[in-house]
């Protein structure tokens, strides 16, 4: 998307270059092909309060890697067993989250099938919970 210059110039910077793919629009097809490949998808935005592809990556059976400040990764995401959580704006607790997917997540097989369960568990009351849990950190926050 928009971001793609300044991220690939991130990316050369730090030295990773050969191993960041941006791989564009997909075909709805190729999807579950990639989520296969990755070790886990990263969703750091913390302006980002809830982003679909938290479910997405979970229903292909791929952990996720989210920032705290993610309202609804909450009930889907379970710290070590279907992705890891960061603090928000802390590329260190990032960076450490990302040296533990390889050893967390080594076996595939059963990381995609506790993802997979995750994202079936998701309905329409989970829903209701997250948003009644969101309405009480704002009237607390008054």
């Amino acid at each position: 998307g928009h971001a793609y210059g300044r991220l690939r110039t991130m990316a050369d910077a730090l030295g990773l270059g050969p191993s960041v793919r941006f791989l564009g629009a997909m075909a709805p097809a190729d999807f579950a092909v990639e989520y296969r490949k990755a070790s886990c998808l990263v969703l750091p935005d913390a302006a980002q309060r809830w982003h679909p592809l938290v479910r997405e990556a979970l229903s292909y059976g791929c952990p996720v890697v989210v920032s705290v400040n993610n309202d609804d990764a909450g009930e889907l995401i379970r710290d070590g067993v279907t992705g890891l959580y960061f603090k928000a704006g802390d590329a260190g607790a990032l960076a450490r989250c990302l040296v533990q997917v390889p050893t967390r997540f080594a076996d595939a097989a059963a990381t995609a099938e506790r993802c997979q369960a995750a994202a079936l568990e998701d309905s329409p009351a989970s829903a209701g919970r997250a948003m009644a849990a969101g309405c009480v950190r704002i009237m607390a926050a008054d």
